[in-house]
């Protein structure tokens, strides 16, 4: 967005921005909103640490929900040639980068010590309650979103309830569910 001029600041050609363009894909996508926030607005994406580790702990469900199994562990091997053998398909492996996480270790589970959402600890055992946390994280933040980014467009983020026929926006979809974190997002 900076090389095309599409920021509402000018950024400057100095070695912080050459830094970051030569090392924006290897940033966390909490890292890139964040960054791009204060270049758009001048402000925090994130405005307070709560809000962040709300964020983090969504990116862990979702990481728990598509990738249950550590990657390169001897257990996704067993799993993946069972699924190899079962059906006839070739799975590919994943490469461990640096030495493999077991099941039960602190990269998979949630630490219960910093966790603001209570999501169960295991990811294989995440629950209705936990869809519902899930839920409201991911409409605050994407809230949060077209607040930052998209003020002029009324509704970016948009959802369609067949009942009335009609799309609700973010705002008016989390006025529908039971908010357990309504007060984080409401304090700053």
């Amino acid at each position: 967005m900076g090389r095309l001029g599409q920021l509402p600041i000018v950024i400057q050609d100095n070695w912080l921005s050459r830094t970051l363009q030569r090392k924006w894909n290897n940033l966390s996508l909490s890292d890139r909103i964040g960054m791009l926030s204060y270049a758009w607005t001048g402000q925090t994406f994130w405005r307070s640490d709560n809000q962040y580790k709300l964020f983090e702990e969504l990116k862990r469900v979702r990481d728990g929900l598509t990738h249950p199994v550590p990657f390169g562990t001897e257990l996704e091997k067993e799993i993946l040639l069972q699924q190899r053998s079962e059906n006839g398909t070739v799975l590919t492996e994943s490469i461990a980068i640096g030495d493999p996480k077991q099941i039960g270790s602190v990269n998979m589970n949630f630490s219960p010590n910093e966790a603001v959402a209570g999501f169960n600890q295991n990811p294989s055992l995440l629950g209705n309650e936990d869809a519902e946390r899930a839920l409201e994280i991911m409409l605050c933040h994407l809230s949060r979103l077209e607040e930052t980014f998209f003020r002029r467009v009324t509704t970016w983020f948009a959802f369609y309830e067949r009942k009335s026929n009609s799309l609700l926006s973010t705002k008016d979809l989390l006025g529908k569910i039971n908010r357990r974190f309504e007060s984080i997002w409401e304090a700053v």
